[in-house]
């Protein structure tokens, strides 16, 4: 046989007879039969060993394999008990000399059955997985798009993990929103004495408890640590709780210098807090017994010195300025390594339209509190630009790009209507509102077919606005317009429908926000009938890992190739789409009157403001991951969009680009 069998009442797995890695790990009463590991790969391989020998038994698998070139051996024993699977690696160094252990060459594989690719069972059949290496509060947890429980939960019960990467085989996919990629877990650097034994072992179950939202002691969580708030302003103190499976005496803490952790102890709990005075980003480490962990916080100037700095920023060093061009007045990409405005029409995602947009979108939103002439003559020449590459007034069709290009995308309307609504107020022009108004009709008229569903809607406000200003017969075209898209969308329920990528947290906080709208624009209780269906898959897209860049923001994993400069895959947390969970949460807490819901979501949206740098350089998105591999396993066929090679991650992409939308969000509801 090619694989042995290892099952319970509860979990069943398959382990390959020859290699001894898992290919398929099963929930017992899944009418989907769902395998949550990924077809044809390598399940809990470690790179550089090789398999000698594999032992099978009826409830366990044992295999013994060697690495030669670094004199280590390992045995992997997996087994299956009640409600877990176990894995139990242990790795030994019978070498003469100190084995150094570090990220680059040692790592735990873990594909998961995370193709996105469309099909009618897709939010059912697949999984999104949430990462967080924390030390001994080490874990993965994995749930159906759907948002169905139970969901599987892998704890590190013993060991400790530092860093994840990503190996991305492009043959996987023609698509790179279809594809995650192969999560590899890094240890913490460590040496390992000659004769010295080094465990690892995981238990994987599946249940409706989430580690990043409690202790899960049965399920072999160690080690929980939480804040309430992981971006805080100077001064503002950060509180939480940290929980262990066991007794402790003393918590030890370090933040780095600045900062002090005060905590009061209350068995084999603790509430802490901690203040910082000044900007900048912070790991908090705590230490209880024998068990260590983290969280990284963000002390972030507020978001109105933030905008103020941004606008000034795009108004120097990203508004193109030469007399005759078809770019004059546009805002445009800066590359922060070169100190230069760049564009590229060829590349859609980098010419001088689409999210580009909400550049001088920042413009009107500081106009609006601090006018300058300056502010003044940037702002007009936007709108300039706008009207004479980007707009047809005549039909309020708005072009892809410049010398209004034959493209038309729907993306791009709300994000043009964002505009005039904001320069409206900036300029004391109210009659720049019809003009948001015609073209949000123009869009809808686009979508009645498509069924597009698209960010920075704001019929609300603009509706308030019109009916303010006396433009009755606009705000009432538009609230029709506005109800019908509505009315498609409760009529579509969870189908799917979108102009670039399959399955998004996006598209479904975008269903939430146009059906909060309508239930404002109409008091129709109807419209919020499916808001828990809708909810439910877009928390199983979000994690609450305890680090600032991650906690809230749905996982994404292309976007720096298309609108970075890294021109990578790999997960980018946060990047500026994220946001718009954040503002979703928001506007369910106003319609819910659930201020739970209203924290969440400005704490999304508070975290996703770490892209903005003091000096006013915004940055596309943060590679999450320690490093990120993209290869090609079928050598013979081209892939255009999918570069070859090895890129370093934890850290901010170069260009400001797509990313100004977080603080549009966070500025026009003065958080």
């Amino acid at each position: 046989m090619d694989h042995f069998s290892l099952a319970s009442e509860q979990i069943s797995v398959a382990i390959h007879s020859g290699n001894g890695e898992t290919v398929s790990l099963c929930r017992i009463g899944d009418p989907l039969r769902t395998n949550w590991v990924a077809p044809e790969s390598g399940w809990g391989r470690v790179d550089g060993f090789r398999v000698c020998d594999i032992q099978w038994s009826e409830n366990a698998v044992v295999a013994t394999a060697e690495d030669g070139a670094r004199n280590l051996n390992m045995t992997v024993e997996k087994r299956v008990n009640g409600e877990f699977y176990e894995e139990i690696y242990r790795i030994v160094n019978r070498g003469s000399l100190e084995f150094f252990l570090t990220r680059e060459n040692f790592a735990f594989h873990y594909p998961f059955n995370c193709h996105l690719a469309p099909r009618p069972e897709l939010l059912r059949d697949v999984c999104v997985s949430h990462i967080w290496c924390g030390g001994e509060n080490s874990w993965i947890h994995s749930e159906k798009p759907a948002g169905d429980e139970p969901a599987l939960t892998g704890i590190l019960a013993e060991g400790s993990l530092a860093d994840y990467s990503i190996d991305y085989d492009a043959s996987q996919t023609r698509n790179g929103s279809h594809y995650r990629g192969e999560f590899l877990l890094h240890p913490e650097d460590r040496i390992l004495e000659p004769g010295e034994t080094l465990t690892f072992r995981f238990l994987w179950s599946f249940g409706t408890s989430r580690p990043d939202r409690e202790l899960l002691a049965q399920r072999g969580q160690r080690i929980f640590v939480r804040a309430d708030s992981l971006t805080v302003l100077p001064g503002e103190v950060v509180r939480g709780v940290l929980k262990t499976a066991y007794p402790w005496e003393t918590l030890r803490t370090h933040t780095g210098g600045e900062g002090a952790v005060r905590y009061r102890k209350n068995g084999c709990s603790a509430d802490w807090e901690c203040c910082f005075s000044s900007p900048g980003e912070r790991t908090i480490r705590f230490t209880a017994g024998e068990c260590s962990t983290w969280i990284r916080v963000n002390v972030l100037e507020d978001s109105e010195t933030i905008l103020q700095r941004r606008a000034a920023f795009i108004a120097e060093k990203q508004q193109y300025h030469r007399a005759g061009s078809h770019l004059d007045g546009a805002c445009l990409i800066y590359d922060r390594a070169t100190g230069r405005m760049f564009c590229d029409e060829a590349f859609h995602d980098s010419n001088a339209a689409r999210e580009r947009l909400s550049m001088g979108c920042i413009l009107a939103l500081e106009m609006q509190r601090r006018p300058t002439p300056k502010l003044k003559g940037a702002l007009q020449a936007f709108r300039t630009y706008l009207e004479r590459e980007l707009l047809d007034l005549s039909t309020m069709t708005v072009f892809d790009g410049p010398c209004h290009a034959s493209r038309v995308r729907a993306y791009d309307y709300p994000w043009m209507a964002f505009f005039y609504l904001e320069y409206a107020e900036a300029m004391a022009e109210p009659e720049a509102l019809l003009t948001a108004a015609g073209i949000m009709e123009s869009y809808y008229r686009i979508v009645e077919k498509t069924a597009q569903d698209s960010p920075c809607i704001e019929d609300v406000r603009l509706v308030r606005a019109l009916e303010k200003n006396g433009y009755y017969e606009s705000a009432d075209a538009l609230r029709k317009a506005a109800l019908r898209h509505a009315d498609a969308v409760l009529q579509r329920g969870n189908s799917m429908y979108s102009e670039e990528v399959s399955y998004t947290q996006a598209q479904f906080a975008l269903k939430v926000i146009s059906l909060c709208q309508a239930f404002q624009l109409s008091g129709d209780r109807r419209y919020l009938e499916l808001l828990p269906v809708f909810l439910r898959s877009v928390e199983a897209f979000g994690g609450e890992q305890p680090d600032f860049h991650c906690f809230g923001q749905g996982v994404r994993y292309w976007d720096l190739y298309w609108f970075g400069k890294m021109k990578t895959y790999g997960d980018t947390m946060p990047q500026w789409l994220s946001s718009c969970t954040g503002e979703m949460f928001l506007l369910c807490g106003e319609v819910l009157n659930d201020p739970a819901l209203t924290a969440f979501g400005r704490s999304i949206l508070r975290n996703a403001l770490c892209v903005y740098a003091p000096d006013g350089f915004a940055s596309a998105g943060f590679l999450m991951p320690y490093r990120v591999r993209i290869f090609n396993s079928e050598h013979g066929e081209e892939k255009t969009f999918f570069p070859l090679g090895t890129v370093y991650g934890r850290r901010y992409d170069d260009w400001a680009n797509d990313q100004d939308w977080t603080l549009c969000f966070a500025a026009a509801r003065h958080l």
